[in-house]
């Protein structure tokens, strides 16, 4: 059984077909939920958003990876259209629009352009946008993926990049065994607030040639003085060079925590 971000017909319910086409599926409300089922094996493994190319990271995912014991075991990237939808007589009789935050970020500029002044009304998924359409009055407008017919469309492609994509991760409980691997992240919590943190994470990547295609710090939950560094690396985990690379910043005083080693999607 694998959790996704529901309802059905959303972002992350469209990863979930793609990536596992013949399992059986269960929608959860917030990818908070997601975790909690996953911890307590409610499902086998989920899917969830981590990022996209337009509004950077979804802070609710790497918070959570930070915080549980998962293990990323495959990716996709999955392009994003966005529509907009709303039962009123006239677009410009619109003046709230309700969506994920992610979503509503994603169209900010073409909504301006439609709507002029109007109030964002944050949801937990686009779909869930739909589904509190339907409660409330006509000048109410969702944003959701193309497709709908139960409200009208009243326009389409309205994303401000229009090669904008999201990545999706799935996460198990365990890591996983995957000679074909390329692609590893990790995140670094250092034991102390220093000058020169990021430099001493960097340049022991950077002198052994190896790529990394994502790195962002965040707020450690346990402690303010301190930054947690997630980072992507195109690189297997049982790589001697990674494995020197981590026995060199643990002594540098950096915790080590593995979130898994994947087949990169790119």
């Amino acid at each position: 059984m694998i959790g996704y971000l529901g309802p059905e017909q959303s972002f992350t319910h469209q990863a979930a077909k793609t990536l596992a086409p013949n399992q059986s599926l269960i929608a959860y409300p917030s990818i908070r939920s997601l975790f909690v089922a996953l911890r307590q094996n409610k499902v086998d493994s989920i899917v969830v958003p981590i990022e996209n190319s337009t509004e950077g990271s979804v802070t609710t995912t790497i918070d959570a990876l930070a915080e549980e014991t998962v293990y990323i075991t495959d990716e996709l990237y999955l392009p994003i259209q966005l529509s907009l939808y709303s039962k009123a007589a006239s677009i410009k009789d619109i003046t709230h629009v309700i969506s994920h935050p992610q979503a509503l970020a994603q169209c900010r500029i073409q909504l301006e352009e439609l709507l002029g002044d109007y109030n964002e009304v944050p949801a937990t998924s686009t779909s869930g946008a739909i589904e509190e359409l339907n409660n409330n009055e006509s000048h109410y407008a969702a944003v959701a993926s193309p497709g709908f017919s139960t409200i009208p469309e009243v326009a389409s492609q309205i994303q401000d990049i229009k090669n904008n994509e999201t990545r999706f991760v799935v996460l198990k409980r365990d890591s996983q065994k995957n000679p074909n691997a390329n692609k590893t992240s990790l995140l670094f919590r250092p034991t102390e607030d220093r000058p020169g943190l990021l430099y001493d994470l960097l340049h022991e990547f950077a002198i052994r040639k190896i790529n990394l295609t994502r790195i962002e710090s965040r707020k450690s939950k346990s402690n303010d003085d301190i930054f947690i560094f997630y980072l992507d690396a195109l690189i297997h985990m049982e790589d001697p060079s990674l494995e020197e690379i981590l026995t060199i910043l643990n002594v540098k005083r950096f915790e080590v925590k593995p979130l898994g080693t994947y087949l990169s999607a790119k």
